[in-house]
């Protein structure tokens, strides 16, 4: 039984030596490796007794699939450790609105009150809560601009509006 018995280990170990030899050197491996990773940017790999680990960074899931599609029929890998990431851009942050102050608000009312009301060639310049009025009007028009301003503003209005007799 002895005798079988050391036969039967003997040949195991037998067999097992030469399943590791016919299995392809990690260089071998790498470089078939490489080869086929070659069509797929961002990826590498490493291999160290038939176990490959593969790094980077890829685009998609598609990608990733890719690659270990590519690596699938290659003879004499015995594992394979994906390390490799799907990159992600980077959120764009929404623009934070811009706070207009109290002169840059009054100054946008003012702007538009006087666009709605048909009124032009008159501009509000506010600077410290001080109303300059600058433009060309007829005296009618003028004292539209001045009744508008007073009920958006008890600050100074300086009148600067050239009177034209059109």
């Amino acid at each position: 039984m002895s005798s079988s018995y050391g036969s039967t280990v003997f040949i195991q170990l037998a067999l097992a030596l030469s399943l590791i030899s016919c299995r392809p050197s990690d260089e071998k491996l790498k470089a078939e490796i490489n080869e086929r990773l070659s069509m797929i940017p961002g990826i590498s790999a490493t291999v160290k007794d038939g176990k490959v680990t593969l790094h980077g960074t890829v685009k998609d899931e598609v990608a990733k699939s890719a690659v270990e599609d590519a690596l699938k029929e290659i003879k004499g890998i015995r594992s394979i450790e994906d390390s490799a990431v799907i990159f992600k851009p980077p959120v764009a942050a929404e623009p934070v609105p811009v706070a207009l102050n109290a002169d840059q608000q009054l100054q946008k009312t003012l702007d538009s009150v006087y666009r709605a009301g048909g009124i032009t060639t008159v501009d509000a310049f506010i600077k410290d809560g001080t109303i300059t009025l600058e433009g060309v009007a007829k005296s009618k028009d003028i004292s539209k601009v001045l009744r508008i301003t007073r009920q958006y503003s008890t600050g100074k209005i300086e009148n600067n509006i050239k009177r034209v007799n059109r």
